[in-house]
């Protein structure tokens, strides 16, 4: 279940050491079956109609390994890569990432560990080897903008982080979970996109509301509004996503029971 030649060599080892303490090939075969990989290590953290991956490369080498990894293991798929550089570390790499990274069909160039740095001076020294990146310095903001312009078949390869959980603004380490946040937004996405198939369904619901429903998500909470006909605005917020079917959703104070909700999107 590794990606990549370097999966291959490493499992080769794992077994290669297990035949000399005497284990037995199934039974080495079998428990390297069930491994699931290494946190941050060629980690597939999505694979639906896009597939998302994080890595810890954060060196040149490593990062076009990283890359040939993933071409090895997608062919014919664009790739989107992801990457910044540590602030207050080796400044003569960074020119080099951004010549490496011009592999890839799309590029956001965001800040990673600035730590006493300014993130735009970092950047900007990674966009004299790729001018040609969009350059997003918010690290959040570049992870949401992949995945909300990723196109089905895509593959990103989110680089730099790998198992850390963490962002160092100058002697700060600030709570940042790329995982989280990439979840968070592929959940909005899907939700998104479910809307669209159903278009016809809501147009529907709204003609028997008598009013214009509206749905979008902030900060990871469904809202849902609506117009009725005397241009008034009633709103409600949905924090459970989970709970949330569609556009199935508690609207009693609407004069609308779920049920009857249910029963118009039939």
């Amino acid at each position: 279940k590794t990606s990549g030649i370097f999966g291959v060599y490493n499992s080769l080892a794992a077994i290669a050491f297990t035949a000399a303490d005497n284990v037995e090939l199934d039974k080495a075969l079998e428990a390297l079956t069930s491994f699931s990989g290494v946190e941050g290590r060629m980690e597939k953290v999505y694979d639906g109609e896009f597939t998302v991956i994080i890595d810890f490369a954060h060196t040149p080498d490593a990062m076009e390994k990283a890359i040939e990894c993933v071409r090895q293991s997608y062919t014919q798929r664009p790739l989107t890569l992801v990457f910044g550089c540590g602030g207050d570390r080796d400044k003569g790499k960074r020119r080099r990432m951004g010549e490496i990274s011009r592999s890839a069909e799309k590029v956001i160039v965001t800040s990673d560990n600035v730590r006493f740095e300014k993130g735009e001076d970092i950047i900007s020294e990674i966009l004299s080897g790729n001018a040609s990146a969009l350059a997003i310095k918010d690290r959040r903001n570049a992870l949401e903008y992949a995945i909300d312009t990723a196109e089905k078949g895509d593959v990103i390869l989110i680089t730099g982080k790998g198992h850390e959980h963490y962002e160092i603004v100058k002697n700060r380490k600030i709570s940042f979970s790329e995982r989280e946040i990439i979840r968070d937004r592929i959940k909005n996405k899907e939700y998104f996109f479910w809307c669209m198939e159903n278009a016809e369904k809501i147009k529907k619901l709204e003609k028997n509301i008598n009013g214009h429903l509206l749905l979008c998500f902030i900060d990871n909470k469904l809202h849902v509004g609506i117009y009725n006909n005397k241009d008034s605005f009633e709103h409600s917020i949905f924090t459970k996503i989970d709970e949330i079917k569609g556009i199935i959703v508690e609207l009693e104070k609407f004069g609308i029971t779920k049920d009857e909700i249910i029963e118009k999107l039939k």
